[in-house]
C-alpha cells in the first residue's frame, strides 16, 4: 500500500515487480463519491506493507497504518525511501509497533555530503543537532552567529562555466568589477589562491589561452598542473574526458579545459567533482575570451550598456 501521494508510484513499481496487488491510502476519507480513504482491493486479514517516501515525525504513515488496521489488515511494516531518524518519529513508530526499513537516512546522506565536500564536518554536526532537537532554539542562535547558511552555500561545489549565457547580468557585472579590482590592487590578491591547484587540460595546441590561465593562477598564489596536448594525456590510450575529469578532480581544485569537440567540457564537468571552466570547445563557446573582451570594453568606455558592438574578422 502506498501513501498518497508520494508513495503511490513506488508502491506501484514494487507491486508490479513482485506480482502483488497494490492500493494506496489517503490522509483522510474523500468528501465525495464513495468517501474512501483506502483505494484498491483489501480484505480482512490481508498482510500489508506500507510504502512511504519520507518519514520525519511519522504522523502521516501512522495514520495510514491506523486506517489499514481499522479495515482489518495486518500491517507487517513500512518501507520508506528516506528517514530523518528523528527521536519523536522513532518513538511513535515503536509505540505503534511499526517497523520501518529505509533505503537511506539523514546520517548517511549528511556523511556523504561531507565526503564529497558539499558541507564541512562541523556543518554536519549542526545539522544533526537540529535533527536531534528541532524545537531547541539554541541551534538557531549558533547558526545565526556563525552565518551557517552562508557557510553551507559556500561549501557547495561551485558551478562550472561552460557558456557565457549561463551568467546573469548581475554576475557579469560583479566579475568585471572584481577583475578591475585585482588589476588595480594586485598585492591584495597575491595569496588569494594559496594552496589551490589549477589543472589545465588542453586537448589541442594553445598559447595565449593556456598561458593566461597559468599566469593568472600563479599571480594569485596558486599552482598549476596539467597537459598541453592530447598526445601527452591518457586520451591517447583511449581514456574518455569523463574519466579524465574524475581522476583530475582528486589532484586539483579547479579545471580549465580546451577541447576541439563541441560539448566536451560539459561532459567533463558533469563527471568532475570540482568546478570546470570551458577554455574553448571547437566552434561552440569560449566564455573566458568573452569575459576578457567585456573587461577591455568596460575599462576603455567605463560601461557596457547602450552600446552596439560589431566584430571585425
Amino acid at each position: 500500500m502506498g501513501t498518497a501521494t508520494a508513495g503511490i508510484a513506488h508502491a506501484a513499481i514494487a507491486a508490479h515487480i513482485l506480482g502483488l496487488p497494490m492500493g494506496y491510502v489517503r490522509s483522510g476519507a474523500k468528501d465525495h463519491g464513495r468517501g474512501n480513504q483506502i483505494e484498491g482491493q483489501l480484505n480482512k486479514g490481508d498482510k500489508v506493507v506500507i510504502v512511504e517516501d519520507l518519514i520525519s515525525t511519522g504522523g502521516s504513515v501512522i495514520d495510514a497504518a491506523t486506517a489499514l488496521r481499522n479495515a482489518g489488515a495486518e500491517v507487517l511494516g513500512i518501507v520508506s525511501i528516506f528517514t530523518y531518524g528523528m527521536e519523536k518519529g522513532l518513538d511513535r513508530l515503536a509505540q505503534e509497533n511499526l517497523k520501518n526499513i529505509s533505503l537511506t537516512n539523514f546520517d548517511v546522506i549528511s556523511e556523504v555530503a561531507v565526503d564529497e565536500s558539499y558541507i564541512r564536518p562541523e556543518d554536519r554536526e549542526r545539522l544533526i543537532a537540529f535533527r536531534n532537537n528541532p524545537s531547541d532554539e539554541g541551534w538557531i542562535k549558533i547558526m545565526m552567529d556563525l552565518k551557517f547558511s552562508d557557510a553551507l552555500i559556500s561549501n557547495v561545489k561551485p558551478r562550472s562555466l561552460i557558456d557565457i549565457d549561463e551568467l546573469s547580468i548581475e554576475e557579469l557585472d560583479a566579475m568585471i568589477k572584481k577583475a578591475c579590482d585585482i588589476m588595480e590592487n594586485p598585492a591584495k590578491y597575491r595569496n588569494a589562491c594559496e594552496g589551490k591547484k589549477l589543472a589545465t587540460l588542453f586537448y589541442e595546441p594553445s598559447t595565449r589561452t593556456r598561458l593566461s590561465f597559468e599566469a593568472a593562477m600563479m599571480e594569485l598564489g596558486g599552482n598549476v598542473l596539467g597537459f598541453s596536448s592530447a598526445s601527452s594525456a591518457s586520451v591517447s590510450k583511449g581514456e574518455s574526458v569523463s574519466d579524465t575529469a574524475k581522476v583530475i578532480s582528486r589532484y586539483a581544485d579547479i579545471i580549465a579545459m580546451r577541447h576541439p569537440y563541441e560539448g566536451a567540457p560539459l561532459v567533463a564537468a558533469e563527471s568532475a567533482s570540482i568546478p570546470l571552466i570551458n577554455a574553448g570547445d571547437g566552434g561552440h563557446a569560449h566564455p573566458t575570451q568573452t569575459l576578457a573582451d567585456l573587461l577591455t570594453i568596460y575599462r576603455e568606455h567605463g560601461r557596457l550598456d547602450n552600446m552596439v558592438i560589431g566584430p571585425m574578422w
